[in-house]
């Protein structure tokens, strides 16, 4: 049983089909950007390299098919496989071989054929590193999203072998279990000794508590989930209850506790819009009436603050407009009512295709700080194809 299966457009009332093209300055953008890539075959990583090129050229061979398009796939992938055996990476979903794992399998769930001549090594190194991450689970390794226990937990939500799934986030949960900082109704993470990290709890999807609860819940969602993640994710939700802070000017949330008089920005990594895109999985797991009320206050009230609070200085997926537009897209699909988020959105789509009409240099071509996470999020809001059938950005713990 595959846990992702082939992407079929779903019709949305909320968000009319449009036509099924791109503005021709992001489909040459998307070409020179794959083109960087091959170019630069020691760079890996999701975050910033190759495996993140090669899930943003599938997901968009996905969304308009054409030969051009499934080329760009087969050698992206080639050149990945050929290059893993002279790379030292580490273990990270976005930082290392996790995260280039995680991009094979996205092709392998679409159409292993993308593969070409590479599909037999690929599946064998998918298949060999299965029980290397399943043995991973180790407590004084770092839990976040990026580069720890959360993150391997990320890969299995994409794992097409249920089985490996199962076995890869239970790994993943045992780790996080056993770093955990629990008592009867709470549980948090704190960075382990010697890992650089700011001081006190982190409140940020890519580094904090709020990633962990994004991964509990949507194992949960996918069936993967242990006899323990219901409880871990209900103990993590009260924890995360506990440190809401009203008394913030601009956000709910401040970005570490440390820094508790400090308003966060609006971004995936820190701030209440990511934090509000994990508790909408939650909500759409559990059902709780009051959790999903929650996440729409939440996002409602935050991109109804002065633009100067949202801290928006780039384009970026991580921590600029494509991030933001596409978290906006995924829960307005997900049932935020708010006009204000509905023009954000618009404005956000009509700044990044000016940003991408006008660029020069895509050297930075990445996918979390770069112009492969713009085409993403542009291509799929330009589309209408909202928060529903997105299985790539599980990377991100996004509603999916």
């Amino acid at each position: 049983m595959a846990l992702l299966a082939p992407i079929r457009t779903i019709p949305d009332p909320a968000h009319p089909a449009r036509p099924a093209a791109l503005d021709p300055a992001l489909e040459r953008l998307e070409a020179r950007l794959a083109d960087a890539a091959l170019g630069d075959p020691h760079e890996l990583t999701l975050a910033r390299g190759m495996a993140g090129v090669l899930l943003m050229a599938t997901r968009m061979a996905q969304l308009l098919p054409s030969p051009q398009r499934r080329t760009r796939v087969t050698r992206l992938a080639g050149a990945i496989a050929d290059a893993l055996g002279d790379c030292a990476l580490d273990a990270g979903l976005w930082s290392g071989v996790v995260g280039v794992l995680y991009a094979l399998e996205y092709v392998r769930a679409v159409d292993p054929s993308l593969l070409g001549e590479h599909e037999d090594a690929v599946r064998e190194f998918v298949t060999d590193m299965d029980e290397v991450l399943a043995g991973a689970a180790h407590p004084r390794q770092h839990f976040d999203l990026i580069s720890g226990q959360c993150g391997i937990g990320a890969y299995a939500l994409v794992r097409t072998d249920t089985g490996a799934a199962r076995r890869i986030y239970a790994a993943a949960e045992l780790g996080l279990r056993d770093s955990a900082e629990r008592d009867a109704s709470h549980c948090a993470w704190r960075a382990p000794a010697g890992v650089p990290a700011r001081p006190g709890y982190d409140l940020g999807v890519a580094h904090g508590v709020p990633g962990v609860i994004g991964l509990l819940a949507h194992a949960l969602r996918l069936g993967i989930g242990t006899g323990d993640t219901a409880q871990l994710l209900d103990q993590s939700l009260c924890w995360l209850r506990a440190h809401q802070d009203l008394s913030l000017q601009h956000s709910r949330f401040a970005s570490v506790t440390s820094r508790p008089h400090e308003s966060s920005r609006l971004a995936w990594c820190y701030g209440d819009l990511g934090i509000a895109a994990v508790l909408s999985v939650a909500a759409g797991t559990n059902g709780e009436v009051a959790l999903a009320s929650w996440w729409r206050a939440l996002a409602g009230r935050r991109v109804e603050q002065p633009a100067a609070s949202w801290q928006l200085a780039d384009d970026a997926l991580c921590h600029g407009r494509a991030g933001v537009l596409h978290i906006l897209d995924g829960l307005l699909a997900h049932g935020l009512d708010s006009l204000a988020a509905r023009d954000l959105a618009a404005e956000l789509e009509a700044a990044l295709a000016r940003s991408v009409g006008a660029v020069r240099n895509v050297q930075n071509y990445g996918l979390l700080d770069g112009w492969s996470g713009v085409v993403l999020a542009l291509a799929e809001s330009s589309l209408g194809q909202r928060a529903r059938g997105r299985p790539w950005n599980l990377c991100m713990l996004t509603p999916a």
